[in-house]
């Protein structure tokens, strides 16, 4: 499927990707590529990358990325609550 495809459709979308620069099953550059795409198109987007973090680390959250991935989920539930 071709996600690019789908910006436009919600203009209030917020967008935070936890990459690791190990992750051989999705590239870095992939996600990266489509961050700047969402942030060209107006989105809040960013790209948190966490060095060493592999593709499964977010998960987990005894991981640096898991550690991350759930502090952007909390600040991102502090945003919609305000």
């Amino acid at each position: 499927m071709d996600n690019y495809r789908h910006i436009g459709n919600n203009s209030d979308l917020i967008v935070r990707f936890i990459h690791g620069t190990a992750d051989t099953i999705v590239p870095l550059e992939l996600t990266g590529a489509f961050n700047e795409a969402l942030v060209e198109a107006g989105y809040d987007s960013e790209l948190i990358a966490i060095e060493g973090g592999r593709h499964q680390d977010p998960v987990d959250p005894t991981t640096e990325m898991g550690i991350a991935a759930l502090d952007q989920l909390a600040a991102l539930l502090d945003l919609a609550s305000s």
